[in-house]
């Protein structure tokens, strides 16, 4: 069994996860705990996630930004894949959308983890077009539903919603510092 602690603390210090890594380290927990198979990420900014997901599923895909500048959310840093597939572009583009269902090839997700386009309309297209390709019972994250401080960050006014409609939710919200905070959905 893996130390998802240590995991956390080397996606987060070494691989540049922008992750506090308590926080990061109890939904790995969750995770593991579903022994994924697929993992699709959307947002990879450098890529430190997608170092986590793969200590515990090999199947991993990842859409992101060619963007990863300050101004477009990232860190501005260069993106490492850790052997997980990527694709760079748009995730709301319908090509982008159609490239992903043929890596998958009609193979369900078991976890996605939304952590890209932060404004409210961004995160709810990636739910509306991503969501419907995971298992019942599979995973839904959304990151950053606690940050409030941030006008380009409207995650936290979507994740009520889901709350409302889907009543399996757990929000992972560090109480050590100012949270940006997971939202884990069990898709049915």
């Amino acid at each position: 069994m893996a130390d998802w602690g240590e995991v956390a603390r080397t996606a987060c210090d070494v691989h540049h996860a922008s992750q506090h890594q308590d926080e990061l380290a109890d939904v790995l927990v969750l995770v593991a705990d579903l022994a994924p198979t697929v993992i699709v990420e959307i947002g990879c900014d450098r890529g430190g996630t997608l170092y986590a997901w793969r200590q515990v599923c090999q199947r991993v895909y990842g859409i992101t930004s060619a963007d990863n500048s300050h101004a477009a959310g990232g860190s501005g840093g260069p993106l490492d894949s850790h052997g997980a597939t990527v694709q760079v572009g748009d995730s709301h583009d319908p090509a982008t959308f159609d490239w992903l269902t043929g890596q998958l090839d009609s193979d369900p997700v078991d976890v996605l983890v939304l952590d890209g386009d932060h404004t409210y309309d961004g995160v709810s297209q990636d739910f509306t077009m991503y969501a419907p390709l995971v298992r019942p019972g599979g995973l839904v994250l959304l990151h950053d539903i606690a940050v409030t401080n941030d006008p380009r960050a409207q995650v936290y006014r979507f994740w009520p919603e889901l709350v409302e409609r889907w009543p399996d939710t757990v929000e992972i919200c560090s109480a050590q510092h100012t949270p940006y905070g997971w939202g884990v959905l069990r898709w049915t």
